[in-house]
């Protein structure tokens, strides 16, 4: 649904609740596919909310919606009316993955309430999920999952197949042995195809594709776009089959990882949006201040003290925002390169010297022209000032080879000692750039115009 679309729907539910049309409103409401009221709900006051709710008679379709809402939303609804039974039941036909990430994000007290109103099975399920880190493959799979022994034969296969109702969505047949051990995978046409009296280990594919529960979402994301997958099995360190990751999950998990990412690049995050990042979002931030704060002091004391060497005319001052904007952008798009290559596990040193050469060289060829723009403006601006200009040449043509460097390299090293590259990167990368580039500039000046 487009945003025209999603604005004209909720302007036309909002004119039949205000007009009291109540049977209009219900017969457009329960049409709708839950999608599409998981993304106007929100845009409505609580009350109103509560009648397109009571519209729903379909327990799976509320279900469906409150999955797509998010934990936000589940957070608000318990707030305001505190129906724990209902909500328990609504939960338990969410899918286990999802299920897990609604309650891992309420409060204990909220989430224990829930999980005690649910059955032993769903509440074991979901325990078990909110074990693993968050950004494993077991957080992110569901334990609902279409399996078969290796022994079964072709007909009884078909037979279970169409029998199942809980599973999830099911792409693929997965193998096991008695003891649940992975032993292969069968495609649904290639199950259809073959005779009744076939057993499953005669036409099963035995080299599966597969992860552990302690792999990283990332490597899961980049086995199903190499693969072109639409589900991943998930095994535990002896092999025996846990869960099923599918391809909407990871396509979750890519955009998630995305908008984080981009909030994060710039000092931000999801939780600021939300309101709910409280003193955890604070402290976060805070380091990054301080480090561009130091900086700050840093420089200050840095031109203090070579102040009294250079030109008294302060002309010099005028070129300092010019070094250090084109210093910061050549960083920041290097940085971003370092980020992609290790992001995708090319940070290979054949590649990283071939990357190097190639923006060295550009860099090369964007200082020669900038230089010579340099000249031509202090040759009309201070006409009695060559050195002035020269060292501003030779300043601004180091400073961006060393802002290739820098900006491709620390995020390297922040890697190694394990901080978080899109929060670390930029402020780090400034604090070092900055004071390197004015020492070389000051520098410079105090050599060639001294």
């Amino acid at each position: 649904m487009s945003l025209n679309q999603q604005q004209n729907l909720f302007q036309t539910i909002q004119r039949l609740l205000r007009m009291g049309a109540t049977s209009n409103a219900k017969n457009l409401i329960t049409k709708l596919h839950p999608t599409d009221i998981a993304s106007i709900i929100p845009l409505f006051p609580a009350e109103d909310q509560d009648c397109i709710l009571s519209y729903l008679y379909d327990i799976k379709k509320i279900a469906d919606i409150f999955s797509r809402l998010g934990s936000s939303f589940l957070k608000n609804y318990l707030k305001n009316h505190q129906d724990y039974a209902r909500m328990a039941k609504i939960l338990e036909m969410v899918a286990s993955d999802d299920r897990a990430d609604l309650l891992k994000e309420l409060d204990d007290v909220d989430a224990q309430a829930l999980l005690s109103l649910m059955t032993q099975d769903n509440s074991s399920e979901v325990s078990a999920l909110l074990q693993y880190q968050e950004t494993t493959a077991g957080a992110l799979m569901s334990t609902e999952i279409f399996k078969l022994t290796e022994e079964m034969t072709v007909q009884n296969a078909i037979k279970t197949l169409r029998e199942a109702h809980k599973a999830e969505t099911i792409y693929y047949i997965y193998v096991v042995d008695e003891l649940n051990n992975l032993k292969g995978v069968i495609s649904l046409p290639q199950l259809f195809r073959a005779k009744d009296d076939s057993l499953l280990k005669e036409l099963m594919f035995n080299d599966v594709v597969r992860v552990t529960v302690d792999e990283s979402q990332q490597e899961v994301a980049r086995l199903v776009s190499e693969y072109d997958f639409v589900a991943l099995p998930v095994v535990d360190t002896n092999n025996k089959l846990m869960g099923v990751i599918t391809v909407d999950d990871v396509i979750d998990v890519i955009q998630e990882t995305a908008q984080e990412h981009a909030m994060k690049m710039g000092q931000a995050s999801i939780s600021d949006v939300e309101g709910d990042g409280g003193l955890r979002g604070i402290r976060k931030k805070l380091a990054s201040y301080m480090i561009i704060f130091l900086g700050g002091l840093i420089i200050c004391e840095v031109i203090t003290d070579f102040y009294q060497w250079l030109p008294p005319e302060g002309i010099f001052a005028g070129f300092i925002p010019i070094i250090l904007r084109f210093t910061g952008l050549i960083a920041r798009q290097m940085s971003t390169i370092s980020i992609y290559e290790m992001s995708q596990g090319l940070f290979l040193p054949k590649r990283v010297f071939r990357i190097l050469i190639g923006q060295l060289c550009s860099t090369a060829i964007i200082g020669f022209f900038s230089s010579l723009t340099v000249v031509v403006y202090a040759f009309f601006r201070f006409h009695d000032n060559f050195k002035l200009s020269l060292a501003i040449v030779i300043s601004l043509f180091f400073a961006m080879f060393i802002s290739v460097l820098a900006g491709f390299f620390i995020p390297y090293f922040l890697r190694k000692i394990r901080i978080d590259l899109t929060h670390a990167t930029g402020p780090v990368v400034n604090f070092f750039l900055d004071i390197l580039t004015l020492l070389l500039y000051f520098g410079t000046l105090i050599r060639i115009v001294k």
